[in-house]
């Protein structure tokens, strides 16, 4: 998997400016019909929403054709037919239609054939087309976690926790890969501090605990979770101590 940690870290800086820029879906935008498309396809049955996006393209009654395409796509993933959700996919490639959900759906539909290999490498090509949006990003990790392959997605995951340590999601991205590997002690303490970032103090400290007797972990990684948790305690008692001064 050196291939997706080496994307994420050369990505890096790239991410981090775009960051703050903003964001605004508008109801005409690319963005906008995808997403409406999608929820639509996700609805009921799902051979009802091929045959709705089927008709709607067929007999042209839309009014996004990309949007369409992409419901039909999302809609084919849906019934098990990866294959047509591909040719639809195609289809908007070859019009000049670019977004990341359609990287995402790509790597998805390329799963679901048996290829790993060709949804990673999809979802590597996505994150460097799109440096700035994590949600190809979160797709990479959970297709990782999704085959069990711990190793590499502990390498991924390296770049992106120095960029944002704050993103939940990818607090409890590591905590999951730490499992998959056994690593307990390592598994709690990630654990600990996505509740924190969660604001819940208690279940950090309760997690630290689980730490402090998981039974593994070498010295160093002993030491540091108890003095997190020395540290996460203090900080319990002086917000008890406030909570009673009101």
């Amino acid at each position: 998997m050196s291939g997706s940690l080496a994307t994420t870290e050369r990505i890096a800086d790239a991410q981090g400016r775009a960051e703050g820029l903003p964001f605004h879906q508008r109801a005409d935008s690319l963005a906008f019909h995808l997403v409406r498309a999608k929820l639509r396809a996700e609805a009921g049955d799902a051979r009802d929403a091929v045959k709705q996006f089927t008709d709607a393209v067929n007999d042209r009654r839309f009014a996004h054709e990309p949007g369409a395409r992409f419901g039909l796509a999302v809609a084919y993933l849906r019934a098990k037919e990866p294959a047509r959700a591909e040719s639809e996919i195609a289809r908007l490639r070859a019009g000049k239609v670019a977004s990341p959900k359609i990287e995402t759906l790509a790597a998805r539909a390329r799963l679901a054939q048996d290829d790993p290999a060709g949804a990673l490498a999809l979802l590597d090509a996505g994150i460097t087309r799109y440096p700035h949006r994590r949600s190809i990003l979160y797709e990479l990790l959970g297709t990782l976690q999704a085959l069990g392959r711990f190793d590499e997605l502990q390498a991924a995951l390296a770049g992106p926790l120095r960029l944002y340590p704050r993103d939940p999601k990818l607090h409890e991205a590591r905590a999951k890969a730490y499992a998959g590997q056994g690593k307990h002690l390592l598994q709690h303490q990630a654990q600990a501090e996505l509740y924190l970032l969660q604001g819940s103090l208690p279940g950090a400290i309760e997690q630290l605990q689980l730490a402090q007797s998981s039974g593994d972990g070498n010295f160093y990684e002993l030491s540091v979770v108890e003095a997190r948790l020395k540290e996460l305690r203090a900080e319990h008692a002086r917000e008890k101590q406030d909570a009673q001064k009101r």
